[in-house]
């Protein structure tokens, strides 16, 4: 599979009919290494997350698509009202993994929302979302147990 152009992916938030792409990234194998909520099992599972997400006005999940609607990766947001910065955790699609769709992503994820400062919970073992980070020049602010807080901010 060839490169995406970065023109034409784009950010938007899922929906039920995104179920069978939200599925193909959240079964994979290695998915419950560093994101466990965001796995699914069965089309059922995924259509419970899916719709937990619309309800829940503090988490919102969002997919990266590509230019044929392709779901590429998953962002999971959560924010608070009147606060600036979102939690966000993502993940790519292992199709996808390690062309630099993980940092388009977030950057077009940021463009799309209206805070001033994504914060990252980065697992240690994850030397990969660690790079993720230094390559968008995200401020590595603390560690708790098993993760790296990392800030971003354009």
């Amino acid at each position: 599979m060839g490169k995406v152009k970065k023109a034409d992916l784009s950010v938007r938030q899922l929906s039920i009919k995104d179920i069978v792409g939200y599925l193909r990234i959240a079964k994979t194998d290695d998915v419950g290494k560093f994101v466990d909520f965001l796995s699914a099992d069965s089309l059922d599972e995924a259509r419970k997350r899916i719709e937990h997400y619309q309800k829940n006005y503090n988490e919102t999940i969002y997919g990266l698509f590509g230019k044929s609607n392709r779901l590429m990766a998953l962002l999971d947001v959560t924010s608070y009202p009147g606060e600036n910065v979102a939690n966000v955790s993502y993940m790519v699609g292992k199709q996808y993994r390690g062309n630099g769709y993980a940092g388009v992503a977030i950057c077009k994820l940021f463009d799309l929302l209206d805070f001033k400062a994504f914060l990252f919970d980065v697992h240690k073992s994850n030397f990969n979302s660690q790079r993720v980070q230094e390559k968008l020049h995200s401020r590595l602010c603390g560690s708790d147990g098993d993760y790296y807080q990392y800030l971003f901010a354009m």
